[in-house]
């Protein structure tokens, strides 16, 4: 093994050992270490869904772009994440902070959807015989 391949396989372990097997984005599905960028000492962040006010248990791991995103996206729906007065002002704005989520999410399920008939299409032309396995029914 050349010196360059060795030092990209020692690193690529290295990355493997510090992130762990869940390293994954939840909306946008990255897994590649290479890409994802380490904040503080992982390399997903975690989003708050009902702001970290409101909630600090419910939280999604996703990557930096998409943490960014939903949180431009829970203020826009017109979420304060601080701490309210009162109850139903925490409820109130942790609905809407659960709404932004739930549209963003659908969104992605619609993405992955047609991922997924894309696949179907490209196996029904390269492998027309697929339905017949068992694993398909």
């Amino acid at each position: 093994m050349e010196e360059n391949q060795m030092k990209s396989e020692i690193r690529r372990q290295r990355r493997e050992e510090r992130f762990g097997e869940q390293a994954c984005c939840v909306l946008c599905g990255e897994t590649d270490l290479r890409v994802l960028m380490r904040v503080k000492r992982t390399w997903l962040e975690k989003h708050h869904v009902l702001g970290r006010a409101h909630d600090r248990s419910l939280y999604v791991n996703v990557c930096r772009n998409c943490h960014a995103k939903l949180s431009a996206d829970v203020l826009d729906a017109g979420a304060d994440m601080r701490p309210q007065p009162t109850l139903l002002q925490r409820l109130s704005m942790m609905l809407r902070a659960l709404g932004s989520f739930f549209e963003t999410l659908g969104q992605a399920c619609c993405r992955w959807a047609d991922e997924i008939l894309r696949l179907v299409l490209g196996l029904d032309k390269d492998c027309p015989d697929w339905r017949d396995l068992p694993e398909a029914k």
